[in-house]
């Protein structure tokens, strides 16, 4: 009789954290506090301070939320319990509420499952940025191609029939073939975009960036315009052309896409990045 009634409670509770997550759909980085700190609010509501791991371990199933950002949620509402918490990116708050160390922590990556992925990895150059003479090096945190792996593999959810898009340079490139391959994708193409403004380099002076495009599954596609060469001038660090964004909208209508290490919000995509709305 016991076990009954909390399985009921659980039940509640669960279903109070999935309406929270649909309140907060969006990704913008106000939002996605406010929906993490009111999920913590709930389960300390309903639970009190003693929560047991197998109680997170349900509630990771059940919401598709991991145990770790359960775990997260509730330490950032007992940190700021009259959510009077800053602005800041999740990642950041999340080092000052646990002992998380910053090669634990990478990006807050979607949920949900989604048809389309388009991910540009923050590649681990070790160099120090200078927009006039290094601007190959990263003026945001790099991460090296292990960790990367490693959270896409663990956070990633892909429909059967799915596509991704995987931004890399030439110093990476085959680092983010092995990275398709790890993720269950099958290379198909590699789109070059031409940034009509030489760069820098040491063997060649660069002006090329690319994007793997790979599939699993068997993904509803259809392109007779669109070739292997994007042209467009090149704008800040990292923000990638506008025609790119406007082919994958045409080419995969009505399907749900997730933009992971984005820098920017992007119409008709789920974005997170540690530095999500860094080009508004």
């Amino acid at each position: 009789m016991g076990k009954d009634i909390i399985d009921n409670d659980l039940t509640k509770l669960i279903e109070e954290i999935l309406e929270i997550k649909l309140k907060y759909k969006g990704k913008a980085t106000e939002m996605l506090l406010a929906c993490k700190w009111e999920i913590g609010e709930k389960i300390l509501a309903d639970r009190g301070q003693q929560i047991d791991k197998q109680t997170y371990r349900e509630l990771e199933v059940k919401t598709g939320i991991s145990n770790s950002d359960l775990v997260r949620c509730v330490a950032f509402k007992n940190t700021y319990p009259n959510k009077d918490y800053p602005i800041i990116s999740w990642r950041k708050l999340r080092l000052g509420i646990t002992d998380e160390t910053e090669d634990e922590i990478i990006i807050d990556i979607p949920e949900d499952e989604y048809q389309v992925y388009v991910i540009d990895p923050p590649w681990q150059y070790k160099r120090k940025y200078d927009p006039q003479s290094s601007r190959v090096a990263s003026p945001y945190k790099e991460v090296n191609t292990e960790i990367i792996l490693t959270q896409l593999k663990d956070k990633l959810k892909p429909y059967k029939d799915s596509i991704m898009f995987l931004w890399t340079t030439h110093r990476f490139i085959w680092d983010a073939k092995m990275v398709l391959d790890k993720l269950g994708f099958i290379y198909k193409a590699c789109l070059v975009w031409n940034k009509e403004k030489i760069g820098m380099g040491s063997w060649f002076r660069m002006q090329c960036e690319f994007c793997l495009f790979a599939v699993k599954g068997k993904p509803k596609w259809s392109n007779t315009i669109y070739r292997d060469i994007i042209t467009e001038r090149r704008r800040e660090h990292s923000r990638k052309p506008e025609s790119f964004y406007d082919m994958v909208r045409e080419l995969t209508p009505d399907m749900k896409r997730a933009y992971i290490f984005t820098r920017e919000n992007i119409q008709g995509f789920d974005g997170s990045g540690d530095e999500c709305e860094k080009l508004e």
